[in-house]
């Protein structure tokens, strides 16, 4: 079914992302991607799964090979915020999160999907879910709506409480910003996070980023969707290792409005989405600067660099699709991609990893 969503508020792809240009720890090793990882990129082939993605869904992902999750825009009301099928027969199994702004509604979701649970994220109504997958497929299940106080666009359970990227991690020297904030914030058990500090500029909509974690492999993964950066941190929040690369063709330069907030000039496009497993993590890459009217939702292709934990870039890919979306098969060899063929309609891909 051909998307109409092309033209969607950047709400849902930037509230799935959040970052910083500099960091507070320079003890960290340093590597540099050059372009050859990018002209090195093996082509992939890609057949369609056979599963007719609704016009609404704006992120599918397969969990175990048996088990598709469809998370929808707002901008359809026929559809709740979260479906669930079943890959081999395309049974709708269950669904969750009605639109509105009733008790459990939300009005704009921000879904963030990692390997075996999904976190609904309102970001008019500040209130979140989180579903275990295992558990959604449950006829009994019924998710808790749960209020939360966090400045941030983008959090994840940690210990008990919420860590969330810090929207005050942002230092741009050129024009005089300097929000020296550490990259991560944690909450309290009731989600709260206030900030003591005061800052000049407010560096919300400049910090566009998003993270994973492994506790397995005690390693957390910040990448950036404007700069080409990506941070290497253990679960404790200690920097292990910066990325930078492959360079975008110019500089990106930051601007400041009347009221102090800072955005970028132009549209940047660095590391858009992830997915991983217990040996590897993988960033779709565009690098490039959209056009005028263009969004990610049509760039028209994707770059896919995979790293072990360690932040050592293993293997890179490249597809024709505009990826908005990630999942590895259980084995970890072939990969389900959502996204915009060169068409215009909303696919499902599974591609081997060669």
């Amino acid at each position: 079914m051909k998307s109409l969503y092309t033209l969607i508020s950047v709400l849902f792809i930037l509230s799935s992302l959040t970052s910083c240009i500099k960091v507070k720890d320079d003890n960290s090793q340093n590597t540099v991607l050059d372009h050859k990882i990018l002209d090195t990129a093996v082509l992939l082939i890609p057949e369609k799964v056979d599963f007719e993605v609704p016009i609404s869904a704006y992120g599918v992902y397969v969990w175990q090979d048996s088990i598709i999750l469809v998370c929808n825009s707002h901008l359809d009301k026929r559809h709740k915020f979260l479906e669930v099928y079943d890959l081999h027969t395309s049974r709708f199994l269950r669904d969750y999160i009605h639109i509105g702004n009733g008790p459990d509604e939300m009005l704009a979701v921000a879904a963030n999907y990692q390997n075996d649970t999904i976190l609904l994220q309102d970001v008019m109504k500040r209130t979140i879910t989180v579903i275990p997958v295992d558990s959604a497929i449950s006829d009994t299940f019924i998710p808790m709506v749960i209020p939360f106080d966090i400045y941030s666009q983008q959090m994840w359970p940690y210990k008990g409480k919420m860590l969330a990227l810090n929207p005050n991690c942002f230092i741009d020297e050129r024009i005089g910003v300097h929000n020296d904030g550490l990259r991560f914030i944690i909450s309290d058990s009731n989600f709260v996070y206030k900030e003591n500090e005061e800052y000049l500029h407010n560096t919300y909509n400049a910090v566009l980023a998003s993270f994973i974690i492994s506790y397995k492999n005690n390693r957390i993964v910040v990448y950036n969707s404007n700069e080409p950066e990506i941070e290497i941190y253990d679960t404790n929040l200690n920097l292990i290792k910066k990325i930078h690369g492959p360079e975008l063709p110019h500089e990106i330069t930051y601007g400041m409005l009347k009221n102090g907030n800072v955005l970028t000039e132009g549209d940047p496009a660095s590391y858009m989405y992830s997915c991983f497993d217990s040996k590897y993590f993988y960033l779709s890459y565009i690098g490039d600067f959209l056009e005028m009217n263009e969004t990610v939702f049509n760039v028209g292709y994707s770059y896919i660099l995979k790293f072990d934990w360690d932040g050592n870039p293993v293997d890179s890919y490249y597809i024709d699709l505009s990826v908005l979306s990630m999942s590895l098969s259980e084995d970890g060899q072939s990969m389900y991609l959502f996204g915009i063929d060169k068409d215009g309609y909303n696919v499902l891909y599974k591609t081997a990893l060669k």
